[in-house]
């Protein structure tokens, strides 16, 4: 029985904890799904024992990365299917080291548990049961269980999970969604930055304020809210540089975040929170804002440097309202545009902010333009050719000295920064108003790395041209 006990509940979890030290892993402190396995093993031979111990580690290695990147397990299961739409010659080399490891492990425990024959008895059960109820009830008791008393006996400890369980109930919901039930949950004004535009556009008295005037959204990927005075003002110097201030009101802000890019995205261009990627639009939603833009008279154009089937943005971007849509197929076509990154290899953001100038330029006099924009070359993990020609200096603070991609990471967004400071103040383009906001935090691996940022909020920017001479807040905001 000790056998047992090592190789199915020491071993493996004993692995998962010492590796959430090192990184960061929202994984309880026991996996009861290893107890259920040695539960149903002695009606298992080797191979099919051997098969099930890798496939429970996988689950539970994918509760454990999913989060990481501000996904469900799910979602990430999903998300697999967009893997031959990278460049990741690492990426598949460090899969690979995974899997070697996974079924390494597995074969370890169940050798070392199947050693002596006569432990592999059904008799051997009531220890097994017994272990996995007193952690689920110690785990119901500490308040960390979905399962809630009216009184905690103790602090809120995530003492025992199931990763088979969580899994299989976010399939089971995302398999359920339809299109005639409520899936999305409507924002409050202050938790998404482009709440005064709703505000603005559903308020009939208030639209006269910027009739003749375009907007430019712009979602930057990974951008979250540095700990740093210092490199928060690096992000602010743009704008002072260019002395942006003389045509523009600056309004500075931050907003909560949930979920992923696609849940950022939603949250800016609808006002909602989707419960996961399975969750997205299957029919038109009017409410959305470029939706109703459009039955404005604005022209509403969405413009992303990377394939149009990521995410099936080339699907749902219609049905949220917009009329246009430009990918990198769509852009590489339409001129001499550079490719930057690694895994996620696009069109340059230096080069889609020059496309959006385009698309300003060609706005006739009595036109107007809702232009949307999703970054791409901060997504992890972040390349040097991307971070080239920044003027962001890492030496400011030390996580950006000692951390080359957080460095990077800094570098590229300053760029946008820099580049839609210097587009605002072309003479040659119509009054415009631009937001800037971020996603989500960067999804580092690294509980360190991860630390370096506010949790669970993004920063956001809002420049208002000064003919309009009205306050742009209902969020967390200040002006410059």
């Amino acid at each position: 029985m000790r056998r047992v006990f090592i190789a199915y509940l020491v071993i493996p979890n004993l692995v998962f904890n010492i590796m959430g030290y090192f990184i960061y892993s929202p994984r309880g402190l026991v996996n009861l799904d290893y107890l259920f396995l040695a539960f149903i093993a002695p009606l298992l031979n080797r191979p099919l024992n051997i098969a099930l111990f890798i496939m429970w580690i996988g689950i539970d290695l994918l509760g454990i990365i999913a989060p990481v990147y501000h996904f469900s397990s799910a979602d990430m299961l999903l998300s697999f299917q967009y893997a031959f739409s990278l460049n990741g010659e690492n990426t598949y080399l460090v899969a690979a080291l995974i899997l070697c490891a996974v079924i390494m492990i597995a074969i370890i425990c169940v050798v070392i548990a199947s050693q002596n024959r006569r432990i592999f008895r059904l008799r051997a059960a009531s220890p097994i049961i017994l272990a996995g109820l007193l952690l689920f009830s110690a785990d119901i008791l500490s308040g960390a269980n979905g399962i809630k008393l009216s009184t905690q006996i103790a602090p809120s400890v995530n003492l025992a999970t199931s990763a088979i369980y969580k899994t299989s109930m976010q399939i089971y919901q995302n398999l359920s969604y339809s299109t005639d039930k409520a899936i999305f949950t409507k924002l409050k004004p202050q938790e998404f930055s482009t709440s005064p535009l709703f505000a603005q556009q559903f308020d009939s008295e208030k639209q006269q304020h910027f009739e003749n005037e375009n907007i430019v959204v712009v979602v930057v990927e990974s951008l979250g809210i540095s700990t740093s005075d210092a490199i928060t003002d690096q992000f602010q110097s743009p704008f002072v540089v260019n002395n942006v201030k003389s045509r523009y009101i600056i309004e500075n802000g931050t907003v909560p975040y949930t979920g992923n890019t696609v849940m950022g995205e939603m949250r800016e261009l609808c006002g909602l929170k989707g419960d996961s990627i399975g969750s997205i639009i299957r029919e038109p939603l009017p409410t959305c804002l470029p939706s109703h833009l459009r039955d404005k008279g604005y022209q509403t154009i969405a413009m992303h440097g990377f394939t149009r089937h990521f995410f099936h943005r080339y699907k749902w971007y219609p049905l949220v309202g917009f009329n246009m849509m430009y990918f990198a197929e769509d852009i590489v076509r339409l001129g001499s545009y550079e490719k930057c990154g690694s895994t996620y290899r696009g069109i340059c953001d230096g080069d889609m902010v020059k496309y959006l100038r385009e698309q300003l330029l060609q706005t006739a006099p009595q036109e107007k333009k809702f232009i949307y924009w999703l970054t791409l070359n901060s997504h992890l993990p972040v390349s040097s050719d991307s971070a080239e020609g920044s003027l962001f200096d890492c030496e400011v603070d030390s996580a950006t000295s000692k951390f080359e991609d957080v460095c990077r990471l800094f570098k590229i967004q300053h760029k946008v920064f820099s580049a839609i400071a210097e587009l605002s103040m072309d003479p040659d383009i119509p009054p415009t108003k631009f937001i800037i906001v971020g996603d989500h935090a960067p999804p580092f691996l690294s509980n360190e790395k991860r630390n370096l940022f506010v949790d669970r909020k993004v920063p956001f920017l809002v420049l208002s041209p000064l003919a309009e001479k009205r306050k742009y807040a209902t969020q967390e905001t200040h002006h410059d």
